[in-house]
């Protein structure tokens, strides 16, 4: 009996350790994996922005010819990323934005 107590002892008190140190790292491995994330979705969105604004917007979404700068910080700050969303999705009638969205006939689905 004094052995099976000796051992569910040793076990609760690995798996105390265990929780312990994978409690002590998870944060780290959060931060590691969303930054993957990010970039991911960076070189996603890099391709689908050239392929898709890059002929009004330019490459780098600086002021072009009656088109406004989509890549300053100012606007960027002043736009909420929910209005973003909407003006991709439908565009913007009589400006030549045209809507990307596929709800709306467009190559874009909302992922």
């Amino acid at each position: 009996m004094e052995k099976k107590i000796f051992l569910a002892m040793i076990l609760t008190v690995a798996l105390a350790s265990y929780l312990t140190i994978y409690w002590l790292l998870e944060p780290r491995r959060v931060r590691v994996e969303a930054e993957r994330m990010r970039a991911l979705a960076a070189q996603k969105g890099k391709a689908l922005y050239l392929t898709h604004c890059a002929n009004c917007h330019g490459e780098t979404g600086g002021p072009q010819k009656r088109v406004r700068a989509i890549n300053s910080k100012k606007y960027l700050e002043a736009m909420d990323d929910a209005l973003l969303y909407k003006i991709i999705e439908r565009g913007i009638p009589r400006t030549g934005m045209v809507a990307l969205g596929d709800k709306e006939g467009g190559p874009l689905n909302p992922e």
